[in-house]
């Protein structure tokens, strides 16, 4: 049985390899080239010979917004949309089998006379002037690559490979495959992928002198790459048509005609994969997370994200996307398109502090990143990482490094605190504080004193760092930092004395889920990008489930939303403030405005807007004319960007609380007997300014009806 079905295959190769040898006499390589593949044959004679299995076809995935629209193609090995035969417009189909095999549904693979005439042009040549493969050894050469074999080994192996399909595939089988794998050029493989990117359409749409460029393309995309070297693309497309006038498919003058078609100058934006930070960020999280079901081990999950054809849906909302964007944009100094400022003062040595970001006269550059999440889903909606992807890969938004927070960090020592039983009406004392610090230098720890003695309402809102100190001691920094991490801050926290006033880095990604929390009624969700992915077919890999925890109770959420509703009505970011919809949030700065941050939220949406420069620490002592803080640029990005965002949304009151007694006096055991040092310590807070107003040059921003305070 086996010795019948090889025994045609012998026969061939033998009057292959005679074809050849007749045309290539002289060339005396040739037949110990030929020769193991006649023993393979041979061999193959006397026992079964194995299948030839092609490999499914790698294509790429597929990135959707929250609403199902396509964003566009994950950036990929290789750009590849399959399509079958009957989706292929004949003016494709004609185009291609005119230009590289007219005869192919009537030869066995290969095409014997146009590789013997093939071979003697090369061979007068000196070169290679034509190929001589047909579709069936060019889908061999695609789909089974032997990179040992070069020249006319390779070319017989070629041969063999394709004579064997012949026997297993049919014509239209084979056809299909190799159009979906021929390669067209910058990056494209496959004609649906190759009418995206050079005409924008699919394959179906696509028209004569469209389908005629891509014949012309196959041999050489690179040489013929319409969008580098059009004078050769257009003289190959003419090529092409004179084939199609040949072979009764055009007539002269529709050739002639479609000779004048403009050829494409770029790549369609239909076909372009989106580079931006939030892209970035859910290709990462494919890659790194096993929970997505994607594999148990990273080349797992590479192979499934970059060749597995998934159809990845997103939380991202495009509109917010666009408007996060163009607020940042618009509300820095001299609304630099890529979000980009210059930070002034003196000089300094850019070469080693800010190498990447700075503006060539001695001054480091900084810019903002913003991320939204959605309080009742835990949805991210919106990622602005810096300063554009293609500029700066580094992404604020989510690295786990983070900045430091300033007095942002305030928040979870009122919400320990709140979880402790006490309340937003009980009161404590602002003024000098001197700290136990054992172990620690200097100890005590002493700070200056913002005021006397307040509720904890209006030391929120005014952000007065020994208030929070003391809280911070009569809670535990133990608490707090439990506190922190249960609302989802990820990032390691120093149990230090000044661990309220931010001295641990952090994330404007896990702030704003934290905050979320708060709006959310105490509920966490987990900040999350991707809602559900399916395989190719639409079967589902991974859909994500809301699963809130509670950490905080409603009515410690409801109190301290109506402290940190006090920072934005009276406080610190009075610029935050939307007329007529209920806002909450707080400030941060850190020591000489190096960091600045505002997360503030409305019931439907939580933001965090960090400010700085993402290299290194920067004194942000002169931006447009000002000294930053929490409460200026970055307090008013936020308040832009919202306005805009909260535009078709519903105005929700956030609950109010029960109602809770007042005030009991808190304050730290025995701090009266504490010895007050007033030596700087070295675990300072970042957040050590003296509150002050905005200088007059303060122009940027509106007139407040009180006085801004710094963080």
């Amino acid at each position: 049985m086996a010795a019948t079905n090889v025994a045609p295959a012998v026969r061939f190769l033998y009057r292959f390899v005679a074809i050849c040898t007749v045309g290539a006499i002289g060339m005396v390589t040739f037949a110990f080239a030929i020769v193991p593949q006649v023993a393979t044959l041979l061999t193959a004679s006397r026992s079964e010979a194995e299948p030839i299995n092609l490999d499914p076809l790698p294509q790429r995935s597929l990135i959707y917004d929250k609403d199902g629209k396509l964003v566009g193609p994950l950036p990929a090995v290789e750009n590849r949309a399959p399509v079958t035969l009957n989706e292929i417009p004949s003016v494709v189909k004609r185009a291609i089998l005119s230009v590289e095999d007219e005869n192919f549904y009537s030869h066995t693979g290969v095409n014997l006379r146009a590789t013997m005439r093939a071979l003697f042009t090369n061979v007068q040549a000196g070169g290679v002037e034509q190929g001589g493969s047909t579709i069936t050894m060019q889908l061999v050469k695609n789909a089974l690559p032997d990179p040992t074999k070069q020249g006319l080994a390779r070319k017989s192996y070629e041969a063999i490979l394709a004579w064997r399909i012949e026997q297993t595939m049919s014509k239209d089988e084979i056809f299909e495959r190799y159009l979906n794998t021929v390669y067209f050029g910058n990056g494209t493989y496959g004609v649906q992928a190759a009418a995206e990117t050079y005409f924008g359409k699919n394959a179906g749409d696509v028209t004569w002198p469209e389908a005629a460029l891509l014949a012309a393309m196959i041999r050489d995309p690179r040489d013929y790459d319409p969008f580098t070297n059009a004078p050769l693309a257009i003289e190959r497309r003419h090529i092409a048509l004179q084939r199609l006038v040949e072979t009764g498919d055009l007539t002269q003058g529709e050739a002639d005609l479609y000779a004048f078609t403009p050829l494409p100058t770029s790549p369609s934006q239909v076909a372009a994969p989106p580079k931006d930070y939030f892209i970035e960020q859910v290709k990462q999280a494919l890659l790194d997370d096993p929970t997505f079901n994607l594999g148990d081990d990273y080349t797992a999950r590479y192979n499934a994200v970059f060749k597995g054809g998934l159809r990845i849906y997103t939380t991202l909302d495009p509109v917010l996307q666009l408007k996060a964007i163009d607020s940042r944009n618009s509300t820095l100094p001299n609304k630099d398109p890529n979000g980009l400022f210059v930070i002034g003062g003196a000089k300094q040595n850019t070469d080693s502090a800010c190498p990447k970001l700075n503006d060539g006269a001695g001054h480091c550059l900084g810019t903002i990143a913003l991320v939204s999440v959605e309080p009742s889903t835990g949805a991210v909606r919106n990622l602005v990482g810096g300063p554009g992807f293609e500029n700066f890969q580094y992404n604020l938004a989510t690295h786990p490094n983070g900045r430091q927070p300033g007095s942002s960090m305030k928040a979870f020592v009122l919400a320990a605190a709140l979880e402790q039983g006490i309340t937003i009406n009980d009161t404590i004392d602002g003024g000098q504080c001197a700290i136990k610090n054992p172990g620690g230098m200097p100890d005590p720890y002493v700070q200056k004193g913002e005021g006397g003695v307040a509720s904890l309402t209006r030391q929120t809102a005014g952000s007065v760092n020994c208030a929070f100190l003391r809280l911070g001691q009569i809670v535990g920094v133990d608490k707090v930092i439990e506190q922190a991490k249960k609302m989802g801050i990820t990032s390691p926290l120093r149990n230090v004395v000044a661990a309220p006033l931010g001295v641990s880095e952090v994330t404007p990604l896990d702030m704003a889920g934290a905050y979320a929390a708060i709006a959310n009624d105490g509920l966490f969700n987990p900040p999350y990008f991707v809602d559900k992915i399916t395989d190719a077919a639409g079967n589902v890999i991974y859909e994500h489930e809301v699963k809130p925890t509670r950490v905080m109770s409603s009515q410690s959420a409801r109190q301290e939303i109506v402290a940190l509703q006090a920072v934005v009505t009276g406080g610190t970011a009075t610029r935050a403030q939307i007329p007529g919809r209920p806002v909450a949030g707080k400030t941060g700065t850190t020591d000489g405005h190096g960091d600045a941050w505002f997360i503030g939220f409305t019931p439907q949406l939580a933001t965090a807007v960090w400010m700085g420069n993402p290299e290194t620490v920067v004194p942000m002592n002169s931006v447009g004319g000002i000294n930053v803080f929490g409460g200026t640029f970055p307090a008013l990005v936020w308040h832009n960007f919202m306005v805009e965002a909260m535009t078709t949304v519903p105005i929700v009151q956030f609950a109010a609380p029960d109602r809770v007694k007042g005030g009991k006096f808190l304050e730290v055991p025995k701090e009266k007997e504490v010895k007050a040092s007033t030596t700087s310590s070295p675990e300072a807070p970042s957040t050590t300014s003296t509150p002050s107003s905005p200088p007059k040059t303060f122009e940027p921003f509106p007139p407040t009806t009180k006085k801004d305070k710094p963080n």
